[in-house]
C-alpha cells in the first residue's frame, strides 16, 4: 500500500515489511547540481529501526560514475570495475553539463572511468588488465581529456618499471598545474560528490 509518497513493501527481501519514504529530486537551484531521486528505506531489525537511502537508477552518466566510485571506495572491485566500464561506453544516460551548454562531460567521466577501472584491475592483481585499460583510456581520449592524458602518465610510469605509489605521485603533480581546469571539470554542484586530485589514484 501507499500514501502521498509512502509506501509499505518488502524492500530488503527479508520477507518482513519496510516503510519506503519517496524523495523527489528538486530541479529549482540549478547550483545544486544534477538531482537523482530516491527513497529512505526504514527497517526495523527487531532491536531497532535502520534508515537507509536507496537511490533510482541514474538518469545521468555523473550518477553511474559516483556508483562505480562508492563500490571502489567499500572495496567491491568486481562492482567498481563493471560500473566504470558502461559508464566508459554509455552513450544512453544524460549528459548535465552538455545539457547546460558546456563542454560535454562526457569527455572526461569516460577516460575517468577507465582509468578506475585500470586502477581496480591493479588492486584486484590483474596487472595486464590494468595496463590495457590504461592504454585505452589514453589512446582513445589523448585529444580531447585532461583524464585521458593524466591515464597516460600513470600508464608511462608504470612502464618505466616505477611502483604504482610512484605513478600516482607524478599523475597528481601533472594534474595539479591543470588544478583550476580540473576543478571545473568536476563541477557538479554541490549536492554532488567532489572529486579532488588527491583521490584520483588512490
Amino acid at each position: 500500500t501507499s500514501t502521498e509518497g509512502l509506501s509499505f513493501e518488502d524492500a530488503t527481501g527479508d520477507q518482513l515489511t519496510d516503510l519506503l519514504v519517496r524523495r523527489e529530486a528538486d530541479a529549482e537551484d540549478p547550483a545544486a547540481g544534477p538531482q537523482r531521486p530516491s527513497s529512505l528505506v526504514v527497517t526495523w531489525t527487531g532491536l531497532r529501526f535502520r534508515v537507509e537511502e536507496e537511490p533510482d537508477a541514474p538518469e545521468f552518466l555523473f550518477h553511474l560514475v559516483t556508483d562505480a566510485d562508492d563500490a571502489y571506495r567499500k572495496g567491491d572491485l568486481q562492482t567498481a570495475s563493471e560500473l566504470y566500464l558502461q559508464a566508459a561506453s554509455d552513450v544512453s544516460l544524460r549528459d548535465w553539463k552538455q545539457e547546460r551548454g558546456e563542454r560535454p562531460g562526457r569527455q572526461e567521466l569516460r577516460p575517468y572511468s577507465l582509468f578506475r577501472a585500470a586502477l581496480a584491475a591493479q588492486r584486484g592483481g590483474d596487472a595486464a588488465g590494468a595496463l590495457k585499460l590504461l592504454e585505452r583510456a589514453f589512446n582513445e581520449h589523448r585529444a580531447s581529456s585532461i583524464l585521458g592524458l593524466a591515464a597516460g602518465v600513470y600508464l608511462t610510469t608504470l612502464q618505466n618499471g616505477d611502483s604504482a605509489g610512484t605513478a600516482c605521485v607524478a599523475t597528481e603533480s601533472y594534474l595539479v598545474n591543470l588544478s583550476s581546469f580540473y576543478s571545473g571539470v568536476w563541477d557538479y554542484g554541490y549536492a554532488n560528490p567532489a572529486h579532488e586530485i588527491d583521490s584520483l589514484c588512490r
